[in-house]
């Protein structure tokens, strides 16, 4: 039985309780399969199957993830600054870009700094 197997102390059970039990079980064979309303597998079950209807409905909500990607002109952009201003660091051409309106993360920045090609100003102008 269901019940009994709690980490709870087991319910007290009276003589009425005990002569009941005694009679089900002589007069019906089937008796347990209506006592365990549950089985183990079926909780396993259902826990999978919500599971699987919230990641779905999550899925379907959310919208993209990752980050937005940086555009071609901006990226071309970060290139000349860093070509024309080797000094200048990550910091330096966030506030600048933040000054023409750009919405840039300084992370972002100093992430397109390190792929930057290395030329001068006079090739820069050419292509």
């Amino acid at each position: 039985m269901t019940v009994l197997k709690r980490r709870r102390p087991r319910p007290a059970l009276n003589l009425f309780d005990k002569f009941f039990w005694v009679g089900i079980s002589r007069l019906w064979s089937r008796w347990k399969r209506a006592v365990i309303m549950v089985t183990p597998e079926t909780v396993v079950r259902w826990h999978r199957a919500g599971f699987r209807m919230y990641w779905r409905l999550i899925s379907r909500v959310r919208g993209p993830v990752g980050r937005r990607p940086t555009p071609k002109e901006l990226r071309k952009l970060i290139f000349r600054i860093v070509a024309e201003n080797p000094t200048w660091g990550a910091p330096r051409i966030h506030g600048e870009l933040l000054m023409l309106g750009f919405d840039i993360s300084e992370r972002t920045i100093y992430c397109w700094m390190k792929r930057a090609p290395r030329m001068g100003v006079c090739q820069l102008n050419m292509t």
